[in-house]
């Protein structure tokens, strides 16, 4: 499933507030969901980072 940020997003090391953040992503930017954890999404972005 692809997605396109709608707001400035984390991404996290894990499924949680906890996690690190190991980046961010700005509103706009299009990501690939590759699963899903509850409310969380594992992406990866078009450069092919997940």
């Amino acid at each position: 499933m692809k997605a396109v940020t709608t707001t400035g997003a984390k991404v996290r090391s894990s499924a949680s507030m906890s996690g690190p953040v190991v980046r961010v992503r700005d509103a706009g930017t299009r990501v690939r969901v590759v699963s899903q954890e509850g409310n969380w999404r594992r992406v990866a972005d078009p450069s092919g980072e997940s």
